[in-house]
């Protein structure tokens, strides 16, 4: 079967080093430049994961792809093939367990970008959060920050769920920098505070700026920032379910 490995674990393996030919279809990109600047130079193809030595890991990643995997068994014994593992892909980003008919089937239909976790994903269910702990709220008496909070602690527990990945970890210390930033700075705008955090994600990894999850996840934020409340605004003084309804469409609209 596959071996899945944490991210950043260092592993001894043999095999042979090679650089990857594009297909014919990436010609008009610098395929080599993009992946050095990714800090990846070379592949090497490996059939048999059993000569994989795993020498060292973080124990918090270790412990999130545990959870991740736990989490997986489970789909799969409570719910049939080929449903099991759209949902795998879907909820916790292990778009491997694809069957590839199934794969096809989504590229197709053009919907290959709903199996991918990135920060659009958190950015939703982190809006969703908050308005299910906002309106939570208003009934039990709590608000201010508490929602806020409580929405927050279920986005990490998402990114755990998920195995900590870069996407959604990025998303998730985005949304929690922008939030402790609006507690202590509430006279600066959100999206100045989105483009001082941004800096300093570059300050400390300048190779960020041509990374595309990193790109999309600040862009999908700044929509929802800059754009969810206007169109929220819409729909003003009407039934509960239609805001709730036009709530979930424009956090999409708002993130593309």
């Amino acid at each position: 079967g596959n071996k899945v490995l944490p991210l950043s674990s260092l592993i001894t393996c043999q095999g042979s080093l090679q650089r990857q030919s594009p297909s014919a279809s990436f010609e008009p990109v610098n395929w080599f430049a993009i992946r050095e600047m990714q800090g990846i130079n070379h592949i090497m193809w490996i059939r048999d994961t059993s000569q994989i030595t795993l020498l060292h890991t973080s124990k918090l990643h270790a412990w999130a792809m545990q959870f991740n995997q736990l989490l997986a068994e489970r789909i799969h014994l409570g719910v049939s093939a080929p449903s099991n593992q759209i949902l795998e892909a879907m909820i916790l980003g292990n778009k491997s367990v694809l069957d590839p008919s199934v794969k096809q089937v989504f590229r197709e239909s053009g919907t290959a970008h709903v199996l991918a976790i990135s920060g659009l994903h958190a950015g939703i269910l982190y809006v969703f959060l908050l308005w299910i702990f906002r309106l939570a709220g208003l009934s039990l008496g709590y608000r201010g920050m508490v929602p806020v909070a409580l929405a927050i602690t279920g986005l990490w527990v998402y990114a755990f769920l998920t195995g900590l990945q870069p996407p959604i970890l990025r998303t998730a210390f985005l949304l929690s920098l922008l939030q402790i930033g609006r507690m202590f700075f509430r006279e600066i705008s959100t999206l100045t505070l989105l483009t001082v955090i941004a800096v300093g994600f570059l300050l400390f990894d300048p190779l960020l700026l041509w990374n595309t999850g990193f790109e999309l996840s600040f862009l999908a934020v700044g929509g929802i920032l800059l754009f969810y409340p206007r169109l929220m605004r819409l729909v003003k003084g009407r039934s509960a379910v239609i805001r709730y309804l036009w709530g979930l469409t424009s956090v999409s609209i708002a993130a593309q």
